[in-house]
């Protein structure tokens, strides 16, 4: 309960702060709000995106050789296969997709 209502006090001192900025002047309160929501889900996203290429970019770094030989290996495969896998990672996504935001 205490960080619910800490979020609010935030967000009411950033809609303040931006409300008597001298950039933000002619706006009123329901179109600043919606920019700190797009701004906000904005953030979020980049982070979201900045993980995964985190993530991705691991092997390749720590391990160059084995991903050389993985990828000639994956070459072999047959494009149903590749496919499937694909699939299987998406599901496997969208679910972990799923608890996080519940």
């Amino acid at each position: 309960m205490l960080y619910h209502a800490d979020k609010i006090v935030k967000r009411f001192f950033s809609l303040f702060f931006i409300l008597t900025s001298s950039g933000f002047k002619g706006y009123n309160a329901s179109s600043l709000q919606q920019i700190i929501v797009k701004r906000t889900k904005m953030k979020f996203f980049l982070c979201v995106i900045g993980m995964v290429m985190i993530f991705e970019g691991l092997p390749y770094f720590g391990f160059p050789e084995k991903m050389k030989q993985w990828l000639v290996q994956m070459l072999e495969l047959e494009n149903s296969v590749l496919r499937m896998m694909g699939f299987v990672l998406m599901a496997i996504g969208l679910v972990l997709v799923y608890w996080g935001r519940c």
